[in-house]
């Protein structure tokens, strides 16, 4: 059985972040590339993004993607640990 849980709509948590980030629409066409028609569709719940789309979404206003699919995970962008160097990758192998 499926333990993940949508607890809030993708829209909803798109203008939720918009809000938080003090970020308007034109601010995520002009950062993606994504069509103001898209973007106002994705605000509306009148369609949600592709995968591709939803991560450069997701980049832009710095959130975790998982989140604002609308799971309930934290807001919060998992940040990339920088690579090891080559002294590190050695002491580990």
């Amino acid at each position: 059985m499926n333990d993940i849980e949508i607890v809030e709509s993708f829209n909803s948590r798109f203008n939720k972040a918009l809000q938080i980030r003090n970020k308007k629409p034109i601010d995520v066409v002009n950062a993606t590339g994504i069509s103001e028609s898209a973007i106002s569709q994705y605000r509306s719940g009148l369609n949600k993004p592709k995968r591709d789309r939803l991560v450069k979404i997701a980049n832009f206003l710095d959130v975790n993607p998982s989140w604002l699919m609308g799971l309930d995970v934290p807001m919060e962008n998992i940040k990339t640990i920088s690579p090891l160097s080559p002294k590190e990758i050695e002491c580990v192998e």
